[in-house]
């Protein structure tokens, strides 16, 4: 399957396509590119198996920017 055909299920919800695009050549760059990274797919659908798959292959989560999207939500609470 090709990698743009993955990206697409991902971003519709099929995020068991996490697996076959680790297996492509350069997934874990893939992972971390463009405007909505595959990986912020996996959170916004709740896929924690993807997220661990990712992790268990070596793969790296840092493109989420957890912390820093915590401290927006947080300011964002504080100003209503």
């Amino acid at each position: 399957m090709e990698t743009q055909n993955i990206l697409n299920y991902t971003s519709r919800g099929r995020t068991d396509s996490v697996f076959e695009l680790m297996k492509t050549p350069n997934w874990k760059i893939t992972l971390q590119q463009g405007q909505i990274k595959p990986l912020q797919w996996l959170v916004y659908f709740n896929d924690t198996t993807g997220l661990k798959a990712v992790l268990e292959n070596d793969g790296d989560l840092t493109s989420l920017f957890l912390d820093e999207e915590f401290f927006i939500f947080v300011q964002q609470k504080s100003i209503i």
